[in-house]
C-alpha cells in the first residue's frame, strides 16, 4: 500500500507511506517500492527495504509431503510447530480420518510442538490434500493450516 503527502515543485521535500503485510512472511525480507517523476533525468526512483519479520509462529516444514505412497505401507513425516516467547497452542486438529497425529511438546531452549503425521495403511488410493489445523493465541496468526499432502497408489 503506498500513498503519497500530493505533487512536489522541483527542490520540496515529501514524503512516501509504505505498509507491508507480514501475516504470511517471516524471516528475511526485501521489497522494492518504484516510485515514478516527471524529472527527465530520474523518471523513477527504486527504493529497496529490507528486513526481519519476526512471526508468533512458523512451521517447519511448511507442509507435509507423503509423495506417493503404496497403499497398505505405513509412512511418517514429522513437522515442528515453533513458538515465540508469550505465544502457546490452544487446540491442533487433524480435519481428516487418514492420518493419525501424535503430538510432542519441543524441549527447552526451543518452544512448540512437534507434530508426528503417519499415513493410514488402509487409505484409500488417489490423491489428498488434508489439512491440520493448529490455533494458538497470537493475535496475529490465530489459526494456522499446515497441509497434509500425497498420492496413495
Amino acid at each position: 500500500v503506498v500513498s503519497a503527502g500530493g505533487t512536489l515543485a522541483a527542490g520540496e521535500a515529501g514524503w512516501v507511506e509504505i505498509a507491508f503485510d507480514t501475516t504470511r512472511s517471516a524471516g528475511e525480507r526485501v521489497r522494492t517500492v518504484t516510485i515514478e517523476t516527471n524529472d527527465p533525468e530520474t523518471p523513477e526512483v527504486v527504493l529497496t527495504l529490507r528486513g526481519r519479520v519476526v512471526a508468533d509462529v512458523t512451521v517447519s516444514p511448511a507442509k507435509v509431503f507423503f509423495g506417493r505412497v503404496r497403499r497398505g505401507e505405513a509412512s511418517e513425516r514429522t513437522v515442528d510447530v515453533n513458538l515465540a516467547p508469550g505465544t502457546s497452542v490452544h487446540k491442533v486438529i487433524k480435519e481428516s480420518q487418514r492420518f493419525e497425529l501424535h503430538v510432542v511438546r519441543l524441549a527447552a531452549p526451543r518452544s512448540g510442538l512437534r507434530l508426528r503425521v503417519t499415513l493410514q495403511p488402509q487409505s484409500r488410493p488417489g490423491p489428498f490434500d488434508d489439512h491440520i489445523v493448529v490455533t494458538t493465541s497470537s493475535e496475529r496468526q490465530p489459526t494456522i493450516r499446515i497441509p497434509v499432502l500425497g498420492f496413495v497408489e
